[in-house]
């Protein structure tokens, strides 16, 4: 089995103290502030999306903004002007960084509460949240991911950009051959576009495919048909759960 499912203890000891955690002493007893906090995750997981999405674009403006001053400002063959263009490089070097970082902190939090969604709706909403339809063309992109990848690669270029830009200004003896910088620009280009084709959304859990008619630990081997894939929550990653021939229902 893969070592990727092994989690540390077992799923009824991790909701019991998630429970605890949530100050849930009887489930019977407490069912409508089960009911209510599910509804909470439901609004706040909504609330992060809008949020990441917000900050993506404000990073994405501001990046565009630095930009165009470099540009501007490096057309003037003024040492001095120039100079002031690779400040504006180191700018956006810094807002590319921290729009990257904001990406995989809002991921964080969204992941956050898709995990108390997981934990929550069972005795109300079934498995909504973790019952996943699979086309024929498999699990696709996770847009969210595509955006983190995104940011990373612009954080480099904006790198690559502040350092080639300073050593033409500060007119450094022995520079490099401008083929050498164009070799390297297109190595760095089809490693960056290649990359994002490694950002499928990451699935755990056990699919039922048709034509086989069984149940199966995914992502171990290839979904060939249209599938139903049921989604492991933050309870079940256990070694227990997964021994277990039928899915977690």
């Amino acid at each position: 089995m893969s070592g990727n499912y092994k989690m540390v203890g077992g799923g009824d000891i991790i909701r019991k103290e998630y429970l605890r955690a949530l100050g849930i002493q009887d489930v019977g007893a407490d069912s409508d502030k089960l009911k209510t906090a599910l509804n909470r995750a439901h609004e706040i997981r909504q609330f992060e999306i809008d949020l990441y999405w917000k900050r993506a674009t404000y990073f994405w403006a501001l990046q565009a903004a630095a930009f165009a001053a470099f540009a501007l400002l490096w057309h003037d063959p003024k040492d001095n002007t120039r100079l002031l263009a690779v400040a504006f490089a180191g700018i956006g070097l810094v807002t590319g960084c921290a729009g990257w970082l904001s990406a995989r902190g809002s991921k964080f939090w969204q992941e956050n509460w898709e995990k108390h969604i997981d934990a929550l709706e069972g005795p109300f909403e079934g498995h909504l949240h973790k019952t996943i339809w699979i086309g024929p063309d498999g699990v696709q992109f996770s847009v969210s991911r595509l955006n983190e990848r995104l940011n990373l690669i612009l954080f480099l270029f904006w790198v690559f950009l502040f350092a080639v830009s300073a050593y033409l200004v500060l007119d450094i003896p022995c520079q490099p051959s401008k083929w050498i910088i164009i070799v390297i620009g297109l190595i760095a280009i089809t490693a960056a576009a290649g990359s994002l084709f490694f950002t499928r959304s990451r699935l755990r859990g056990k699919i039922f495919e048709y034509g086989i008619n069984d149940w199966r630990l995914w992502p171990e081997g290839k979904q060939k048909s249209p599938s139903i894939l049921r989604r492991f929550g933050p309870d079940e990653q256990s070694e227990e759960v997964l021994r277990r021939h039928e899915p977690p229902l």
